[in-house]
């Protein structure tokens, strides 16, 4: 009996090898010949072992089915012929972008042309980076063309092994790299300032490998850009925009787009970015101001810092109203604020602005005449030197009349001014600092009609008098007329009682004035026109009492002894005065005087025996009693 071990199929070019065993079937004679479609195919056959064992070989060169005959002594073997399948792997043509990348989570498909290779069964196997086995579905028929569809859900290399018949093709196994553009993170901005650079930051690293396109688009036409990697997954997208449009951004990672791509870049032109408001000119401690900015869409851009005098940043409040952004401070000291405005780190139109910040409070009124008179020229002084930059603004008015002033530049800031009065009467000074009243505004100022100068006091008849003795002088009008309603004559005692006094007018048109004083003392005169001092007045007069001089204390002895007395003027008022004491024989003679607080207290030594005459005259009056 004869044992044959065939081969089912082998490959077209490669030796086909089998085993037969003759040990069992006695002595005979071995016939072996391989066919294909007719054609004889050489073989070769070895003895392995003495027992009649033999391995039998052929090499295919048509991809068809051979068959091997064997007969033992002219008799063919129990299932002689013998069918072998020979297969063209060579021919075998496998194609597809998944065979080289994939997208992860991502149905991926290749294809398999098995055409002039035999007919054969195909299996595929795909193992993933961590070893996992991949399923893979595979449609299709020897006669058309093979499907290979997997769904692949880690990212990293890919091992694809494709067998035809349970024989590995030509070129297998497949290296497919599987990345996921969604696991990308895109980092850029969805606005962008004309003729300035934006550049987009990728980072594809937990994407896997890949290649990282981009393409700028403005209106359909295609925009210069530049990818920069960076290393480990890492890009650039820089590009320059030139027209103030929206721009379409599409990234692709290995074809695929990134997450949010395209992206849409609104263009916005920094030079139309506009600050207006009083806020960026002037404005008044501890008052807020402001100012607006028109940042055309780009607000969250703008940066703004508002720095003191004394280089403080100030702080700020922001409110957005549509594409106006609102700047509200309020400043805390005088002088000039400086005040940035960026859009996207660039200065907008006008920055920086200088702020001129004042204190209206700090403006003072000095050197002010409140009594005036009319045609008289009154001055007042404005001392601005603390209250920073700003319009100095004066008015005077009366009754509701602006008078015309003069103005006068002094050095730091000081400035003088005056009007003329021309009528009596309440007038009102007003001063503004920037459009605003300065403390103690408005300041009154008093005008009266001048003093007529033709009024003088004539003071001849006016002399040291004694008390109850009438006095009087001349107020002299030089020929001139006056309303006598506004003359006052005003004489006080100095116990504070007012004396009477009586105007007589002359015959030439002056008036006496006649008055009588009650007690010693001085005597204040005031002569008052219109209420006012007229020329050298107010005056005062003396006025003693002859009839309160007391002389006591009266002594004497012998002749050649001390004799004298003592003379008290303390309640007679203040007046000149003379003692004289004459000796019987009508001769003066000399005597010691010792004062003593209004007291005289007088010594002398009589020469001759008799009466001596003591006189004393006092304001050029004799005191009673010698």
């Amino acid at each position: 009996m004869v044992t044959v071990n065939p081969a089912t199929k082998g490959n077209l070019g490669k030796p086909v090898e089998f085993m037969l065993d003759a040990s069992k079937a006695g002595i005979g004679n071995v016939e072996i010949f391989v066919s294909v479609n007719g054609e004889t195919v050489p073989n070769y056959f070895k003895q392995e072992t003495k027992d009649s064992c033999f391995r039998i070989s052929f090499t295919p060169q048509e991809p068809s089915k051979h068959l091997v005959h064997i007969k033992f002594n002219g008799d063919s073997v129990p299932g002689s012929p013998f069918p072998v399948r020979i297969l063209n792997s060579d021919r075998i043509h496998v194609s597809g972008q998944a065979l080289e990348l994939a997208s992860a989570n991502t149905l991926s498909s290749f294809k398999i042309d098995p055409k002039g290779a035999g007919e054969g069964d195909v299996t595929v196997s795909i193992t993933g980076p961590s070893g996992k086995q991949v399923p893979a579905r595979v449609s299709g028929s020897p006669t058309s063309v093979y499907r290979v569809d997997f769904t692949p859900t880690e990212i990293g290399k890919h091992t694809i092994t494709v067998c035809y018949d349970d024989v590995e093709i030509k070129g297998s196994p497949f290296y497919c790299n599987v990345f996921d553009a969604n696991l990308s993170i895109v980092k850029g901005s969805s606005r962008a300032y004309l003729n300035r650079s934006i550049t987009i930051l990728v980072d594809t690293s937990p994407s896997g490998d890949g290649h990282l396109e981009a393409e700028v688009k403005c209106k359909g036409t295609l925009v210069r850009s530049n990818v920069q990697d960076l290393g480990a997954g890492k890009y650039e997208v820089t590009f320059t925009p030139r027209e103030a449009s929206t721009h379409m951004v599409t990234l692709l990672f290995n074809g695929y787009p990134l997450p949010g791509s395209p992206l849409r870049t609104d263009v916005l032109d920094s030079s139309s970015v506009s600050a207006s408001g009083e806020g960026l000119k002037t404005a008044q401690v501890f008052r807020s101001t402001g100012f607006d900015v028109n940042t055309n869409g780009g607000q969250e851009d703008l940066d703004v810092t508002i720095t003191s005098p004394t280089r403080t940043q100030l702080p700020f409040s922001k409110v957005q109203r549509g594409s106006v952004c609102h700047i509200d401070f309020t400043p805390r000291e005088v002088g000039t604020y400086t005040i940035e405005a960026l859009i996207a780190g660039t200065p907008i139109s006008g920055s920086p602005f200088y702020c001129h910040v004042f204190d209206p409070n700090l403006v003072r009124i000095t050197d002010v005449d409140r009594n005036g008179k009319v045609q008289r020229e009154i001055y007042y002084t404005v001392d601005a030197s603390g209250a920073g930059d700003g319009n100095l603004e004066t008015a005077v008015t009366h009754y509701g009349r602006t008078l015309l002033t003069k103005r006068e530049n002094l050095p730091n800031n000081n400035y003088r001014f005056s009007f003329v009065p021309e009528d009596s009467g309440q007038y009102e000074v007003d001063v503004q600092f920037n459009n605003e009243k300065i403390p103690g505004c408005p300041v009154i100022v008093m005008v009266e009609d001048e003093m007529p100068t033709f009024i003088t006091i004539n003071f001849r008849g006016i002399r040291m008098i004694n008390a109850m003795d009438l006095n009087w002088f001349l107020i002299e009008l030089n020929g001139e007329k006056i309303d006598m309603s506004l003359l006052q004559i005003l004489i006080r005692a100095p116990n504070g009682e007012s004396i009477p006094a009586k105007l007589i007018p002359q015959h030439d048109g002056d008036y006496k004035v006649e008055w009588t004083p009650t007690v010693a003392g001085r005597y204040g005169i005031d002569i008052l026109y219109g209420n006012k001092q007229i020329d050298g007045s107010p005056f005062t007069v003396d006025v003693f009492d002859i009839n309160k001089i007391r002389v006591k204390e009266l002594y004497s002895t012998a002749v050649n002894e001390p004799a004298g007395f003592t003379v008290d003027f303390s309640e007679a008022g203040r007046a000149e005065h003379s003692i004289t004491i004459v000796n019987p024989a009508g001769k003066t003679i000399p005597f010691e005087l010792k004062e003593n607080n209004a007291k005289n207290e007088i010594s002398y030594i009589p020469t001759t025996p008799g009466g001596h005459n003591i006189f004393i005259n006092y304001g050029g009056i004799e005191v009673p009693g010698k």
